[in-house]
């Protein structure tokens, strides 16, 4: 089956790699950590009739409804530290596309590009230590350790009115370059497990031709009633401060090159590559 996740909202992709490399093609490990912001939750979404717990689980996750009338199934994710094993896994190496520097994708395959998504230092911030896989980094909600697989981006910010990307600039580094709102990965493999305390709580084996899809997404609990505002800077971003220690006073906050607007808030990941190690 193939697998695809939608990584959405405030989480740190951290990739284990030479911290020398700003491009790692090829990652020894890739982790989603979530940052212990307030005012949002961490939650994993599948469609019900897709995962099923493992023998010996009894946590039930909430059933909410989409605008069509589809059910998906919402689990909290807080204080959890997950890997998803993927058997019958078809690579043995991670894959992350990244391209030339450039403002923008000149096509749509280059929308894929993790170019897009922009580093922990980007916003002004140090690094962190990510530690091993099941263990919750100090002041981190959650953590998903992900299989091996391709990470891509997706979803290019635009100009609501006139649907023109928007370049935004980051005065920490002088980066300049549009922004995805969401990461994904890739894989396939015959069988889904997730492990929880070395043990395994829930797990999905669809056909060899369907897709299992899902979502991990740290976004404001509630929607606030500002939510349809114009924004042109990300403030929003200052919440990773708690991952790295550094007091908000060093966050440099994203601003837009020009003035278009956008929604907001903006809940938006980004790519940390560190050197592991605990």
């Amino acid at each position: 089956m193939n697998v695809e996740i939608t990584i959405s909202g405030l989480c740190v992709i951290a990739l284990e790699a030479d911290p020398a490399d700003p491009k790692p093609e090829h990652p020894r490990a890739i982790d989603i950590i979530v940052p212990d912001a307030h005012h949002h939750t961490c939650r994993w979404s599948y469609l019900p009739g897709e995962v099923f717990p493992s023998a010996g689980t009894r946590e039930l996750p909430d059933m909410v409804i989409d605008p069509v009338g589809t059910r998906v199934a919402s689990l909290s994710l807080q204080g959890r530290a997950l890997e998803f094993r993927l058997d019958g896994n078809t690579v043995t190496e991670h894959t992350v596309r990244w391209g030339p520097d450039a403002e923008a994708p000149a096509s749509d395959a280059e929308t894929e590009w993790l170019n897009w998504i922009p580093k922990l230092q980007d916003l002004g911030f140090s690094g962190f230590t990510v530690g091993p896989a099941g263990q919750l980094p100090p002041h981190a909600r959650a953590r998903i350790t992900l299989p091996k697989g391709t990470l891509t981006s997706r979803n290019v910010i635009a100009d609501r009115f006139t649907n023109d990307v928007i370049v935004w600039e980051f005065p920490a580094t002088g980066a300049r370059h549009v922004l995805t709102n969401e990461i994904v990965f890739m894989a396939t493999g015959e069988e889904l497990s997730v492990i929880e305390n070395g043990n395994e709580r829930w797990a999905a084996a669809l056909g060899p031709d369907a897709t299992l899809r899902m979502c991990i997404s740290h976004e404001t609990t509630s929607v606030p009633l500002d939510y349809g505002d114009p924004n042109n800077v990300l403030a929003h971003l200052h919440h990773f401060d708690v991952l790295t220690g550094d007091v908000s006073v060093k966050f440099r906050e994203p601003i837009v090159a020009e003035i278009p607007r956008t929604g907001r808030p903006i809940c938006m990941g980004v790519v940390f590559v560190h050197g592991g190690g605990a």
